[in-house]
């Protein structure tokens, strides 16, 4: 009989390899029990326990078939017991019989805790921890998963590899010597194998258990935490918190969203069998030993039936965030008014900022002054190198990534004391060791016209709306934020909103229908402000509240609030697209909407330049000139590269990168706005109607700008450039035209078919014959679809959709052609197609001249002749021709030259006439669709002229 410390060492054993593997026993014994009668043969219990990977030794499998072998039936295994044995590692049955009973599967692990056969000498243990360290640094140096290098020799996933196989792999990682690898093996291998997976949860930082013995390794799978006494239980939940920690910080857990499911009203509570239950969601590898521990810290409420426990006060330990001892109601809701009001004790985000005393204020002044006027000055946009290290878009980024990123930039700072500030100032609320690199961005590009705002600003919602619905609070905007900084006048606003709407091509009447279900064309003051959110614009509430008094109504609503006229406030911005009733009104005066002052509400726009803006431009302009004649550089393409379809013009941002490109860009921004306005978009009359031309500068009328100064480089005088008059967008466009350049594609080709003649109607017929019986082509089926009554007519576009699809080869003037000469007589704006088809059969054929019809029957005659005479010669001297075309025709394209077709026949010595060579060269010659080439098809000429190709 088997010994009981021999199955329990056993049992052990498969409970490991289970619970590390994820394996249900149960699932491998079903496919061999048909009858589900849960007992199967010894034979088939052999081949399950092989199948699923346990690798066990022939004495370990008698034992277990000795041990759940059926006493009636000796040849069958009860293998439900064994696997509910075993299975115990993951659950216990029976649990919801038996709500009482309280499982626990430590104790099963205790024999199996060392995996070297000999205790380590105080001499290897201190070169193993050498060997940590070494395996550590590279494992950080590297970036590697230790674990990942030996899965491809751990094909069953067992933890495990050969001697071989781990010294093959541990020497590609770091460099050990024989008496370090043989302390390695002996401390983390058995007989045959070496347990690398304990391995890597003894040596990878973030995992579970790093850092203890290579006799007790401690990974997640096999954590052993032991129940503490009275006295210590204040360091067993620290030490419990802080192994939680590591895995939220390795996971990156959001332990609260466990928790908001159960706590609707957020009140920062939740049951005990909640908050046990969101726990082990969390963090499965917790016992129930541990979470009494955490429920007896963080239990608030205790009643006869229940406990109360602060899920809120958990979660800001574990995640590194302060602790709020005292979590109750009043706690919270000091913490939303401080949030509300945006303390300055929160942490970094996109509306706040960490609070500085008086002298770090000072210092982090002086600081972002001087790095932004080194950024301004320079250009240096560092925000995407900042984001090549979020990848998460977390917008936060790594205390050592920020400094290497402004490293990078040389953007250096002068002491220690700027180095705090900035991370006071900066430091995320994901917690102190990341930095929150957009609002720093923000703020340094921003600080020459916002760095007297403060760190804190009142929130635009309340604070009773936030208890209420919490889910609705969210962080303002940068835009929303800038949006606040200045208001913005009616007609400034007005135009914004035309813009946009002509840009994005948006209807603000469908916004607002909704609000008005009788169409009296009045709305509230919030639903109009809805409205326009909905829409997208950006607009703050000063800014509305302006809108909404211009079109006020006199009437009130039940607020004391006036009525908005949205009709009216539509009908003026949508006025960029048309003008309404224009059919009850059509002599309405459209001359105010042929310039954009009448298009976007009558704002001021740049009007010409002045004399001495013009000599400005000039002086630019020759400077420019100057560079690129001495650097000899094309800079045209570059333009072009922008203006895809060829307009002529781009945005004024881009003209400004491509003149940056070519460090031609002025310093002074003056200069660069006197430019833009010079050579700005617009239509002859004065100004454009078209909203792009707002921004959009014509690089065309530049480039003739600098072409006129060139010549002014070289003798010529100041008075001469003084006199010069640079033409702008409209001189340079009404130029253009008064030359009589064609430019556009469409006039082009009508032009060329207009002058393309008529073509040959017997040739075009048998060009479409030899197509259609070359390509097998049903023209029929393609002309009928557009007669579906079989009138025997269709459209002129029809014809011409059927010779399209059908893929026959014509140009334009053929299908003029063929379209003139088919027209019906009934229908002049229709073809007669069954006459085509007629005139395309063999049998049916256009009428030709008896002349040209006695000409062509004199030439086939004639050439009859003289293939039949070369027929016999070569029947008669059995010559072989093709060989020597085919020296000719390297390229195997069955054609050769006339003259290379002339030389072979007479290399043959075949006695032909030039006459006689030019017409077997014409009858056979090559054809590229309807055009005759020079070449001649010497294949056909083989078939017609030698039988055994015939």
């Amino acid at each position: 009989m088997h010994s009981s410390p021999e199955f329990r060492s056993l049992k052990a054993k498969i409970r490991l390899l289970c619970k590390q593997r994820r394996i249900r026993l149960e699932e491998f014994m079903k496919t061999f029990d048909v009858h589900r009668v849960k007992k199967i043969k010894s034979e088939q219990f052999k081949r399950a326990l092989d199948v699923s990977g346990l690798h066990l030794s022939s004495t370990e499998i008698n034992l277990l078939l000795m041990k759940y072998r059926i006493p009636d039936d000796p040849s069958f295994v009860d293998y439900r017991r064994f696997c509910d044995l075993m299975d115990k590692v993951f659950t216990v049955k029976g649990l919801e019989a038996k709500p009482s009973i309280h499982s626990s599967t430590r104790g099963d692990f205790e024999a199996l805790k060392t995996f070297a056969l000999e205790a380590l000498t105080p001499a290897e243990e201190a070169i193993l921890a050498v060997i940590k360290q070494k395996l550590l640094a590279a494992v950080m140096n590297k970036g590697i998963v230790l674990k990942d290098v030996f899965h491809d020799f751990d094909r069953s996933n067992a933890g495990k590899v050969t001697r071989p196989q781990f010294v093959r792999d541990i020497s590609d990682i770091v460099v050990l010597s024989s008496e370090e690898m043989d302390v390695l093996l002996k401390a983390y291998g058995d007989k045959l194998d070496v347990h690398y997976r304990a391995l890597h949860f003894d040596i990878c930082p973030g995992a579970s258990g790093a850092g203890t013995k290579a006799a007790q390794p401690r990974s997640p799978e096999r954590r052993h935490l032991s129940a503490p006494n009275g006295t210590h239980q204040c360091d067993a939940v620290q030490e419990l918190e802080a192994e939680l920690a590591e895995l939220v910080l390795r996971d990156r857990i959001r332990t609260k969203n466990f928790f908001t499911d159960f706590d609707q009203l957020r009140t920062g509570k939740c049951t005990e069998a909640q908050f046990r239950r969101c726990v082990k969601l969390c963090f499965p590898i917790v016992t129930d030993s541990d979470l009494a521990l955490l429920v007896q810290k963080y239990g608030t409420i205790k009643t006869l039936d229940t406990t109360k426990v602060d899920y809120i006060r958990f979660c800001n330990s574990v995640e590194g965030r302060i602790k709020l001892e005292n979590n109750n109601y009043d706690d919270i809701l000091a913490t939303i008014t401080k949030a509300t009001n945006h303390s300055s004790a929160d942490k970094c985000s996109r509306t706040m900022r960490g609070s500085l005393t008086d002298t770090d204020a000072s210092v982090h002044q002086a600081m972002m002054q001087r790095l932004h006027t080194y950024c301004s000055t320079r250009r240096v946009l560092i925000k995407p190198t900042f984001q090549d290290f979020d990848k998460g878009k977390r917008e936060h980024i790594t205390v050592d990534q920020f400094f290497r990123v402004m490293a990078m930039f040389k953007l250096t700072l002068n002491s220690d004391s700027e180095r705090k500030a900035l991370l006071q100032r900066y430091s995320s609320s994901h917690g102190d060791r990341f930095v929150n690199y957009v609002t720093f961005c923000y703020d340094l590009e921003n600080w020459g016209s916002d760095n007297q705002r403060s760190g804190s600003r009142p929130s635009s919602r309340g604070l009773v709306s936030e208890i209420i619905v919490p889910a609705k609070l969210r962080a303002d905007t940068f835009e929303e934020t800038a949006a606040e900084s200045h208001v913005r006048s009616v007609p400034m606003l007005i135009r914004y909103i035309k813009q946009t709407i002509k840009r994005d091509r948006i209807r603000l009447e469908e916004y607002y229908r909704d609000f008005d279900k009788l169409r009296h064309g009045k709305i509230t003051a919030a639903q109009f402000c809805a409205g326009l959110n909905a829409a997208g614009f950006l607009l703050s509430r000063a800014e509305m509240a302006l809108l909404g008094d211009e079109y006020a109504c006199q009437e009130v609503d039940s607020m004391g609030k006036h009525w908005i006229a949205w009709k009216a406030f539509v009908d003026d911005v949508e006025s960029v697209f048309t003008v309404k009733n224009l059919e009850q009104n059509p002599h309405h005066d459209l001359k105010t909407l042929e310039t954009r002052e009448g298009q976007f509400g009558g704002v001021i726009i740049d009007k010409d330049l002045t004399p001495d803006e013009e000599e400005e431009v000039k002086r630019v302009l020759l400077k420019m000139k100057r560079e690129i004649a001495r650097q000899r550089m094309e800079i045209k393409p570059a333009f072009e590269d922008f203006d895809r379809s060829k307009q002529g013009f781009i945005s004024s941002t881009k003209f400004e990168r491509v003149l940056s490109m070519f460090a031609l860009l002025p310093a002074l921004a003056s200069d660069t706005r006197l430019l833009v306005i010079k050579f700005r978009e617009q239509a002859a009359i004065g100004t454009s109607a078209t909203l792009s031309s707002i921004c959009d500068v014509n690089y065309r009328a530049f480039l003739q700008a600098l072409q006129i100064l060139g010549g002014y480089l070289t003798n010529s005088s100041a008075e001469d450039i003084r006199k010069l008059v640079l033409p702008g967008s409209v001189a340079f466009r009404q130029e253009v035209y008064q030359s009589g350049i064609v430019n556009h594609d469409a006039t082009k080709r009508r032009a060329r078919d207009d002058l393309g003649g008529k073509a040959d109607l017997s040739q075009l017929l048998a060009d479409l014959r030899r197509q259609l019986s070359e390509k097998r082509i049903r023209l029929k089926e393609f002309v009928v679809e557009g007669d579906k009554l079989r009138s025997g007519e269709i459209t002129v576009a029809k014809f011409h959709t059927a010779l399209n699809r059908s893929g026959c080869v014509l140009d334009a003037a053929d299908i003029q052609t063929l379209s003139e000469h088919f027209r019906s007589t009934r229908n002049p704006d229709k073809i007669n197609w069954r006459s085509f088809l007629e005139a395309l059969d063999f049998s049916h054929g256009v009428s030709i001249p008896t002349s040209a019809r006695s000409n062509q029957e004199q030439q086939q005659d004639n050439v009859k002749l003289i293939l039949e005479r070369l027929r016999n010669e070569v029947n008669h001297r059995r010559l072989h021709m093709k060989p020597y075309f085919q020296d000719y025709d390297h390229n195997n394209v069955t054609r050769v030259t006339k003259f290379q077709f002339a030389a072979v026949l007479d290399m043959m010595h075949l006695c032909l006439k030039p006459a006689e060579v030019q017409t077997l060269t014409y009858q056979f010659a090559h054809r590229d669709g309807r055009k005759m080439t020079s070449d001649v098809n010497y294949l056909s000429f083989i078939q017609a002229v030698d039988s055994d190709y015939s």
